[in-house]
């Protein structure tokens, strides 16, 4: 039901919820106090998000914002996924290609910790990276 790293499933586990046959039987009281959790993302996964480029670059490690809707643009690094979009400017930082503003796109990111992929932050600190990209039509 859950991705086994979400944080949904280790409450669920935590509070004795052990498969999908025992979520309809109430274990504990405070399992009301997790009710709210359930607005939230399940970050720990992997998400697929379809949008337009709206904007990408940086200095050591490139980046892309992906409009999602009206109220929800997506900004992940790319970590070597998206190819040639990127040219350098004379003040030697990135920029996205004209051309590549407003393609639409498929992604697929994930929240993980940095593990030297982005020079500056430390190896724990969690980023969204791009896992996969795709060019539609």
């Amino acid at each position: 039901m859950f991705c086994k790293k979400s944080m949904m499933y280790r409450l669920f586990r935590i509070y004795g919820f052990e498969g999908n046959s025992d979520l309809n039987r109430l274990k504990k009281p405070s399992f009301f106090a997790l009710y709210p959790l359930l607005a939230f993302p399940f970050l720990a996964c992997a998400q697929t998000y379809e949008g337009k480029i709206i904007s990408g670059g940086g200095i050591d490690d490139m980046q892309i914002t992906v409009r999602v809707s009206s109220s929800l643009s997506i900004s992940a690094y790319c970590n070597n996924r998206c190819g040639n979009w990127f040219f350098e400017d004379k003040n030697a930082v990135s920029q996205i290609k004209k051309q590549m503003v407003g393609r639409k796109v498929k992604i697929v990111v994930k929240a993980e910790p940095n593990s030297g992929r982005i020079a500056g932050p430390s190896d724990d600190e969690e980023f969204l990276f791009i896992k996969s990209v795709k060019l539609m039509r």
